[in-house]
């Protein structure tokens, strides 16, 4: 399968569709689907396109179930910060991580945030953290294979592993089967119409890879 690795959007912040502002706009994953399902629609519940859920109904949604609450703990992002790109784990909670980008002074700055930035896990560091022009579909997937994962402990910085994607996979894949752990991820972008087949296409070859190493411990 041929993937556009060349192919880079027009802008991050001007022209926008829908589906690419409401990952600027809308933080739970399970609204944002349900957005997406009613993007021909002239009205919009006020709960639904809403950037944070009102606390009452995210604690009553999270009691039905705590998948509900993916991606409702991720941070505010600023008027100037679009997310490029999100991650979504098939986790109890349906964590998400995203890539945002943000123009400041004519450059395009990137970061990674997740759902526990009062209290980091991680420390998320990419290889390319800045540009002058948005990304081209190569170096955004460079960015997240590469991303390094640097593990807060006690005030300790350590490296616990490299990649957005193959690193949630190899965890999973030491306490799941192969179709589990192939499901355990996805990867969605608004800005980047082919990321999510090449990814689906990717871990296919990550988790063979992984589970030919577990034949053979």
């Amino acid at each position: 399968m041929k993937f556009d690795l060349d192919f880079t959007p027009d802008s991050y912040f001007k022209n926008l569709t829908f589906e690419q502002k409401i990952g600027s706009k809308i933080k739970g994953e399970v609204r944002r689907k349900i957005a997406k399902n009613k993007e021909k629609s002239d009205t919009y519940p006020p709960e639904l396109v809403g950037r944070n859920l009102n606390p009452f109904i995210r604690e009553k949604q999270g009691k039905i179930h705590p998948q509900l609450m993916g991606g409702e703990y991720l941070p505010d992002m600023d008027s100037n910060e679009s997310e490029i790109c999100r991650i979504v784990l098939n986790s109890t909670t349906m964590d998400v991580i995203t890539i945002k980008a943000k123009i400041e002074s004519g450059i395009i700055n990137y970061r990674v945030s997740d759902e526990y930035e009062d209290d980091p896990i991680f420390k998320y560091v990419l290889k390319h953290k800045t540009s002058q022009k948005p990304l081209s579909m190569a170096l955004l997937i460079e960015n997240i294979d590469t991303c390094l994962l640097n593990e807060i402990y006690k005030g300790k910085e350590t490296t616990y592993g490299t990649g957005l994607v193959h690193q949630s996979l190899e965890d999973c894949s030491l306490y799941s089967d192969r179709d589990v752990t192939y499901n355990f991820v996805e990867i969605d972008s608004g800005f980047y119409p082919e990321l999510h087949d090449y990814y689906q296409n990717q871990k296919k070859i990550w988790v063979d890879e992984l589970f030919k190493k577990k034949s053979e411990k």
